[in-house]
């Protein structure tokens, strides 16, 4: 994975960086020593392995028998969760390897940072009387 998120300062600004004090301050790096120009080399090639558990459900009816003594005719509870895990490899340094930021095939596998995955869990009830 090409990760260019520190490059990007460079081209964004046409090869003059901005000040690398400011750019902390204003919350776009997270220190100074983030910006720094990299050249095509292996130096901006990250490993991009990650595992990732995506959708998870998880439902229990309860049986007749057991909700005749309460006078309900059908329970069931549930939980949902989406993007429970995503561990990515430790050398990587963006938020998502998946993102693709062009799909041109030359460019294919580069990334200016990407946007990180949410998690959604959801708990739910059915009930029928």
């Amino acid at each position: 994975m090409r990760n260019v998120g520190d490059e990007y300062f460079f081209t964004w600004f046409s090869n003059a960086t901005v000040n690398p004090e400011q750019a902390v301050i204003d919350g776009f790096v997270p220190n100074s020593t983030f910006i720094k120009q990299k050249v095509l080399t292996n130096q901006i090639v990250q490993p991009a392995g990650y595992f990732s558990l995506r959708n998870v459900n998880i439902g229990y009816n309860f049986s007749k028998s057991q909700l005749s003594k309460l006078g309900l005719e059908n329970l069931r509870i549930y939980a949902s969760g989406q993007n429970l895990i995503y561990n990515t490899s430790k050398k990587y340094n963006g938020f998502n390897p998946e993102f693709v930021d062009d799909p041109n095939a030359r460019k294919y596998g580069e990334q200016r940072a990407g946007t990180p995955l949410f998690s959604t869990m959801s708990l739910g009830v059915n009930v029928n009387f």
